[in-house]
């Protein structure tokens, strides 16, 4: 398997099209700081225990990509339970890839 980050590599190229002009992004954290104060954090999520890393973290809204290449949504429901907002969204796209943003 490719490391996360460059299974990221498409996603982030994308978004820099999107983003552009509105927003900084910030290549150490693969972070997009918008003027509002909300932020658009790219991270990876393909096994149970990797949602264990994001324990703690207030995201408001996960985009999953590839859903279908999930063996089992075990990961994205831990993911959704170990956030600290009160509401959750979850939106499907198309890469086993969580993005996530956090509202400040």
């Amino acid at each position: 398997a490719l490391p996360y980050i460059e299974q990221l590599r498409e996603t982030i190229a994308r978004s820099k099209q999107i983003y552009r002009g509105i927003g900084d992004f910030n290549e150490t954290d693969k972070e997009w700081t918008f003027r509002n104060g909300a932020r658009l954090v790219f991270a990876y999520l393909e096994r149970d225990a990797d949602a264990d890393n994001y324990q703690g973290h207030s995201y408001t809204r996960l985009y999953v990509e590839e859903i279908g290449n999930f063996p089992s949504e075990k990961p994205i429901l831990r993911l959704m339970a170990l956030s600290e907002a009160e509401q959750v969204s979850l939106l499907v796209l198309g890469l086993p890839v969580i993005r996530a943003v956090l509202d400040i």
